[in-house]
């Protein structure tokens, strides 16, 4: 397994793991459930664009502690747009 796969692999469901469900990350990333499960168990790697918005997801939520509230899960759940999350989340 190459760095980049591997990297990817584990930040995926590093995030999974913290508080997103698959649709929910697929959701603010805006691609399938199904590549979400790809990426989570290398069968594939994210485009650039899709690895920045995992990069920055993972630094907030992960490298920083953030979590979501509860009212912020349902609001991604609600199709909550990345934008609008990451102004409540990031503040």
């Amino acid at each position: 397994m190459t760095k980049e796969k591997y990297e990817y692999n584990e930040k995926v469901r590093e995030l999974r793991e913290k508080q997103l469900t698959q649709s929910e990350l697929a959701w603010l990333i805006g691609v399938s459930t199904n590549t979400i499960r790809a990426w989570e168990y290398s069968r594939a790697v994210p485009s650039d664009d899709n690895q920045e918005k995992i990069d920055e997801i993972y630094k907030k939520v992960v490298d920083q502690g953030k979590t979501l509230t509860k009212k912020q899960q349902i609001r991604v759940r609600g199709n909550i747009s990345l934008n609008d999350l990451e102004e409540e989340l990031w503040e």
